[in-house]
């Protein structure tokens, strides 16, 4: 038992080799290979609270997920890991029907986040632009800051 009251019951260690499974930019068999981690995933849940507060599961585990050269290999593990999570999720919560794990192609249509993102990134430019126009046109008025 540790200082916090927990303990560590099961410690899965899974290597494989991202550069053979991902040749050519193809992640499929990257994909592939996560779900060898499909009743860990299952097994580990998630936190849902209910109305009320009533407490409908509880998380039983994490993933951390480690390259030792590249951020970004261990960021497309981490998405693959977490999309499979979150299918889990909306299925739990009814959004999704499709049993078993595994994110579909009509998911990524509804939730494509490269292109959430991007969108993301053209509002803020946006709003910098705005900032700096009003900067600008509240100074040239009468050359000094205003107040409103």
């Amino acid at each position: 038992m540790s200082e916090l009251g927990l303990s560590i019951l099961f410690c899965r260690y899974f290597p494989f080799d991202f550069h053979e499974l991902s040749k050519g930019d193809i992640f499929e068999n990257l994909k592939i290979k996560i779900k060898e981690l499909s009743d860990d995933i299952s097994d580990s849940l998630f936190y849902w609270r209910g109305p009320g507060g009533v407490e409908i599961l509880t998380q039983r585990g994490a993933f951390r997920v480690n390259c030792m050269d590249c951020l970004d290999r261990t960021n497309v593990t981490q998405r693959i890991i977490a999309r499979e999570i979150l299918n889990m999720q909306l299925m739990k919560l009814g959004i999704k029907g499709n049993a078993g794990l595994g994110v579909d192609a009509e998911f990524d249509q509804h939730f494509n986040f490269g292109e959430l993102l991007i969108i993301i990134i053209i509002i803020l430019i946006l709003m910098i632009i705005l900032i700096i126009i009003f900067i600008y046109l509240s100074m040239s008025l009468d050359g000094q800051w205003r107040r409103y």
